[in-house]
């Protein structure tokens, strides 16, 4: 493959994410993941108060997940991943630490049925949904910045 190919192929993945992409997931899934668990799990109504009073749990439960799960989601379309199988990685990865974060409460006994497997859910779905707005963000800014070229070279000429 030439060098000119390569670089094309490089740009091309690029474009795919945006440049905070991480920071992004770990601001962004942290809130949405909690708004999920608490409409799963019956409570009613979700408002202000409610979802602000669970921020901070949130954050601090979520935010260095997300960012992990983040640079995770940014090796894979470097490596040219396809849209699917980074959205499925995402859900894996998003139920699989909603489990390791209640496996301690189930191995003490302070909960029991099934009623909270549905938080590994929703902190799935929280992963899928915030990727897919990344993902949507990053192919409007490479819109945009290729918008920008075609004007630059218009102009130019």
């Amino acid at each position: 493959m030439s060098r000119d190919r390569q670089k094309r192929g490089r740009e091309a993945r690029e474009r795919r994410l945006i440049p905070f992409h991480a920071t992004f997931l770990a601001i962004v899934a942290p809130p949405l993941a909690a708004a999920l668990c608490l409409r799963v799990l019956g409570a009613e109504p979700v408002g202000f108060r409610l979802l602000a009073s669970v921020l901070a749990p949130a954050y601090l439960l979520g935010a260095v997940p997300a960012f992990l799960g983040g640079r995770l989601d940014r090796t894979l379309a470097e490596r040219g991943a396809t849209v699917l199988a980074r959205l499925l990685v995402a859900a894996l990865f998003g139920g699989g630490l909603g489990l390791v974060i209640l496996l301690p409460l189930y191995l003490a006994g302070s909960i029991h049925g099934t009623m909270p497997l549905l938080v590994p859910a929703a902190s799935g779905l929280a992963a899928v949904v915030t990727l897919g707005l990344a993902m949507s963000l990053a192919w409007m800014l490479a819109r945009m910045n290729g918008n920008k070229r075609t004007r630059e070279t218009t102009n130019d000429a």
